[in-house]
């Protein structure tokens, strides 16, 4: 179960990060265009922001797209750890962001 759970966090803050930095369709219209461009170079500068452990956890599984198991190979770490320091390096890319949790507000 803790492990659904978990997968459901990382595919829902993936689909988050995926909507503040995807880029446009080619039939929107040019301020579409402008204002997804102007979003991609957020997430951009506000990665520049975060720590290095925190850059290469995100880069690791975003960018090259591996998963808990390779990226504790590569890091030396636990699976379990590799997801806690994800799920961190979000929550802290989204305080820079100024995005809100929905469920941080329920508290």
């Amino acid at each position: 179960m803790q492990w659904g759970r978990s997968e459901g966090r990382r595919d829902r803050a993936f689909n988050r990060l995926q909507s503040a930095s995807s880029e446009a369709d080619p039939g929107e219209d040019t301020l579409t265009g402008l204002i997804t461009s102007e979003r991609r170079e957020k997430v951009r500068e506000a990665f520049t922001h975060l720590g290095p452990g925190d850059r290469e956890v995100l880069a690791l599984s975003y960018v090259e797209a591996l998963g808990a198991d390779e990226i504790g190979v590569r890091l030396n770490l636990t699976p379990g750890a590799v997801r806690v320091r994800r799920h961190r390096a979000l929550h802290r890319l989204a305080e820079i962001l100024g995005v809100t949790n929905r469920s941080d507000r329920e508290l």
